[in-house]
């Protein structure tokens, strides 16, 4: 069985057992249900509380289903701490696995860090569809100046699981590089999440290694962030 099938079984099983745990007797049932409505897992919880009450849920349980995905991530987060450094892929990388869990639709996000790779703030950029979110340049240059940030980080979910950039996740690194050399803020990477595994666009070479570093050529933030690639 593949790891991501695994997950499906697990996620499956324990909200069986949460809502046997609620209404003895319901639990395989709505299981079946579920797998009829949903494409997967993840949109359970994603889908909103009113959707779960069309489908016949009790208001009270499908409140309650609607929070899990919340919690968890609130819960993962919390563990890194309030300034966790993050000053190389795989920490960042571990970092953002936790952000993105249980997300159905693209979300996009900067890490602002300071010149250690300690995070100073995390900004939610922009929510898409299930298959894209549109990228404001503008948007993150206000954000860099408004966190003071030495340093950034994008990154965004591919809630299809699909591992590889698309063009458009290339082009739009492109297009924020040039957009940050007046402000003299590199961008460490661009890192996309899909099916628990977090990639690099810089580590997968889309983008010569040269233009990354001719950032800020004395940074060592900047020289050392792919010291732990690749990504588990």
């Amino acid at each position: 069985m593949s790891a991501s099938r695994d997950r499906v079984r697990r996620v499956y099983a324990a909200t069986r057992e949460l809502l046997e745990d609620l209404h003895p007797g319901t639990g395989e049932q709505w299981i079946w249900r579920f797998r009829r409505r949903f494409i997967a897992p993840a949109s359970i919880f994603e889908s909103g509380a009113h959707v779960l009450e069309n489908m016949d849920m009790h208001k009270s349980d499908a409140l309650l289903l609607s929070l899990i995905p919340a919690v968890t991530r609130y819960a993962q987060l919390e563990q890194f701490g309030r300034a966790p450094r993050l000053d190389t892929i795989g920490k960042a990388g571990e970092y953002l696995k936790s952000l993105f869990l249980g997300r159905s639709f693209e979300h996009f996000y900067m890490l602002s860090l300071d010149t250690s790779g300690r995070l100073l703030a995390r900004v939610f950029l922009q929510r898409g569809t299930t298959d894209s979110a549109p990228f404001y340049v503008r948007h993150v240059l206000g954000e860099v100046v408004r966190t003071h940030a030495q340093a950034i980080v994008i990154s965004h979910n591919h809630p299809n699981n699909t591992l590889l950039p698309s063009r458009d996740d290339v082009s739009c690194t492109l297009s924020l590089l040039s957009a940050l050399q007046p402000l003299g803020v590199p961008l460490l990477d661009h890192i996309v999440v899909a099916d628990q595994q977090a990639v690099s666009i810089r580590d997968l070479g889309y983008i010569a290694g040269n233009v990354w570093l001719a950032q800020a050529p004395d940074s060592a933030l900047l020289k050392n962030w792919l010291k732990d690639a690749p990504l588990p």
